[in-house]
């Protein structure tokens, strides 16, 4: 970072130099965001376009005002650099973008340079070279190694490099721009009996109209769906409000036909995507969907159950620290955990079934991966990001099948429900 010229017969600030570094490269940085949310709003397909502000935003500002050398400006002080606020709340928690998300990533893990998703001592330096673009100095690296390495491991994670940036122990990973899901299908019958009433029907009046439906059936799904409520009133009332969407819970799409298996119908779809959900209930692992279940966009830590899913799972920007074993019970299309922060991967991963795509991108797996791994059947693309893609240990368990994942989180994760309308 270049010296601030003093203007001549002045007194120079020290304070007032630093103050103006600071800002000069947080500005810097809010532009290259800019940038980086403009590409994404505009590109047609997003992928290369995204991919190309990625490269010219990176080449501009790496972190938006966070990587200051005290030392680059005369008269710095040695206090100590503030460590993140720590928050309870997540919903005010700040929030990111994929963009964003993946400029932090590929900084970090451009310096991992033994794979291991974490960085040593030396590792940072190298990290904080690229950021300042001259070496720091020795001082400044053992403040900035203390305020990043979190819970004292004498290693720095990526979700600990992020934390700093960002100034929060909690951040939000959110899409931009979801596409919203196909119009709610409503039976004939429905429509006739509820197009006297000109009225705007959710999920919930769809699913207590339908005559074929028996009532114990209808009674299981208003109580799962309340009892999921009810777990995350708070956060999900707020989440609303937070994020503008005004949505509230809904029921799941039921299947037109009896399950043959069951002699139920059974739920085809569910969208509970950027709700806030914090939390699901075991009883959710009891339940069988014939098609997708969308659950981005959550602050989802853990999931003690997932249920008999036959369609896509989508957990995609969920804080994601563990996976339930009944994963080993899954026959999948699809699995999106795009950016779910996880460590490492339970051993029944590996005997779940995909018949279509994994994506793994943006989590930092540095454990072991299950022994069984290179077993695992998958029958489309693995997508992975750049430092991944790069990793021997991801080289030998999925092979030919990687890609590496470029596009906007738009494009891959879950949608918005919709109400549908129905008038005469």
């Amino acid at each position: 970072m270049p010296e601030p010229e003093a203007d001549a017969g002045k007194t120079e600030d020290p304070a007032a130099g630093e103050a103006a570094a600071a800002d000069a490269v947080t500005l810097a940085g809010e532009r290259a965001v800019a940038d980086l949310v403009k590409a994404e709003e505009s590109a047609p397909a997003g992928v290369e376009a995204l991919a190309g502000a990625v490269e010219e935003a990176d080449a501009v500002t790496h972190l938006p005002g966070v990587m200051q050398d005290p030392e680059a400006n005369r008269g710095s002080s040695s206090q100590p650099i503030p460590a993140p606020q720590e928050i309870k709340n997540s919903l005010c928690a700040p929030q990111i973008t994929w963009a964003q998300y993946t400029i932090y990533m590929n900084d970090f893990t451009d310096c991992d340079t033994d794979n291991s998703n974490d960085l040593d001592y030396d590792e940072c330096a190298v990290l904080l070279e690229k950021q300042l673009g001259r070496p720091p100095t020795e001082e400044f690296l053992q403040r900035f190694w203390a305020a990043h390495d979190l819970n004292h491991d004498q290693r720095i994670t990526l979700d600990e490099y992020i934390a700093y940036i960002v100034g929060s122990t909690e951040y939000q990973l959110m899409p931009k721009n979801q596409k919203p899901p196909p119009a709610l299908y409503v039976p004939p019958a429905v429509a006739e009996a509820a197009a006297e009433e000109d009225r705007v029907l959710s999920q919930a009046d769809i699913n207590e109209l339908r005559a074929d439906v028996p009532n114990e059936t209808k009674d299981q799904i208003t109580d799962l769906t309340e009892e999921i409520y009810l777990l995350n009133e708070a956060s999900v009332n707020a989440a609303a409000k937070l994020l503008g969407t005004g949505r509230t819970m809904d029921e799941p799409v039921l299947n037109e036909d009896v399950d043959k298996d069951t002699g139920k119908h059974e739920i085809k779809s569910w969208y509970l995507g950027a709700l806030g959900l914090r939390k699901l209930p075991t009883s959710l692992g009891k339940v069988k969907v014939t098609g997708d279940l969308i659950l981005f966009g959550n602050q989802l830590k853990e999931i003690a159950a997932l249920p008999n899913v036959r369609g896509k799972i989508d957990l995609s920007l969920n804080p994601i620290s563990k996976l339930p074993d009944s994963l080993a019970l899954l026959h999948l299309k699809e699995l999106n955990l795009l950016a779910c922060r996880l460590r490492s991967l339970p051993e029944s991963f590996a005997r779940m079934i995909i018949d279509g795509d994994l994506t793994i991108a943006g989590n930092p797996l540095n454990r072991p991966f299950p022994k069984d791994i290179k077993m695992m059947q998958i029958g489309g693309t693995v997508w992975v990001d750049r430092g991944q893609m790069k990793s021997p240990a991801y080289n030998a368990a999925f092979g030919k099948k990687m890609k590496e994942f470029k596009a906007g989180a738009a494009s891959m994760c879950g949608m918005f429900n919709k109400s549908v309308s129905v008038a005469r």
